[in-house]
């Protein structure tokens, strides 16, 4: 009886692992917050992102991720997003009309005193070497928009590994 416990406690790290392994999403090449004043987001306040090489050619889906808290005093937010595509000197530019809240005005992002949302940018196919940079900023007519707490950049492999 002895023996086999000291087996199950020998296996266990190895078991702990395999888990942790599985759970990793090897689909990610990029995931990056930035964190916004306390003061407030500027309209001139430009995020940029700067996506190292791709090391394999495929499709990649970049999805802008958002943090807010209840100072926010609109229930939506409209943002640009352009992006530069290296070494073939692409640009893009994308307006996000992102809406915060249900048509009842409640909050649709997930959290309790902060909450966060996620949305799709476009779906590129990339090639091996290329790079990108990404510049965020807000169109809002309100120059200094409150309660933004931070902008993320998530860029994944969408087609297998």
């Amino acid at each position: 009886m002895r023996n086999r416990h000291l087996t199950v406690h020998s296996w266990l790290p190895v078991l702990v692992m395999m888990l942790l392994f599985a759970g990793c999403d090897h689909t990610t090449v990029f995931h990056h917050y930035e964190n916004i004043s306390q003061d407030g987001w500027g309209r001139s306040d430009t995020l940029r992102f700067e996506i190292p090489p791709i090391s394999t050619d495929g499709n990649y889906l970049a999805t802008l991720e958002l943090r807010t808290n209840s100072t926010y005093p609109y229930t939506n937010l409209s943002i640009i997003v352009e992006s530069d595509l290296q070494p073939h000197s692409q640009h893009f530019s994308d307006t996000l009309r992102c809406s915060l809240t249900d048509q009842r005005g409640n909050i649709t992002g997930k959290g309790i005193s902060q909450y966060q949302y996620r949305f799709p940018l476009a779906t590129r196919h990339l090639t091996q070497g290329q790079a990108l940079t990404f510049s965020v900023y807000h169109n809002m007519r309100r120059e200094t928009l409150p309660g933004i707490i931070d902008i993320g950049l998530h860029i994944q492999k969408t087609d297998g590994r």
